[in-house]
């Protein structure tokens, strides 16, 4: 009778074990699902909660430096193009009339003044074409000059807001 009573004893601790092991694995799934919800518990913190209001309307003046400041390189590349294309413009020509007065030297006809004034007076023109792209350019360069301020300024505004935030 004493062995009967033994080997329920020994089924009755293994059941409990079996019981302690399931509930740990409870414990611990039910752990991990507790942990893993925590980051969606509290809110993120972030630098906008603590900027000044005023921040808002120096961000928005940041985009609109920076907004011109891509609108003035855009304008500048046209004029640099347009600038690049009547210097060589100018070239050509300047090569062709200098061909030309020396073929005309080299013959000596005086009946050719008349087309030496025309072609002089068309690479004046070609000159002054040079003259007001170049003009142009350096205009777009300073509008260039002022946008990149313009947004360091606002650049700089913003880092001092931010790290008193």
């Amino acid at each position: 009778m004493n062995n009967a009573i033994r080997l329920s004893e020994k089924w009755f601790v293994r059941a409990l074990w079996l019981i302690s092991l399931v509930f740990a694995f409870f414990l611990i799934g039910l752990g991990n699902n507790v942990v893993g919800d925590l980051p969606q518990v509290e809110a993120e913190l972030s630098l906008q909660q603590f900027m000044d209001p005023a921040a808002q309307a120096l961000k928005q003046q940041q985009d609109a430096a920076r907004n011109n400041r891509l609108a003035a390189e855009a304008a500048l590349d046209q004029t640099e193009l347009k600038r690049t294309g009547a210097l060589k413009e100018h070239e050509a020509a300047r090569a062709t009339f200098d061909n030309w007065v020396a073929t005309r030297q080299a013959t000596g006809r005086v009946d050719q003044d008349a087309e030496l004034r025309a072609h002089t007076s068309a690479m004046d023109a070609l000159k002054a074409k040079e003259t007001a792209a170049s003009r142009g350019s350096e205009a777009e360069r300073q509008k260039l000059l002022g946008a990149q301020q313009a947004e360091q300024l606002a650049e700089a505004a913003m880092v001092l807001l931010r790290e008193a935030a």
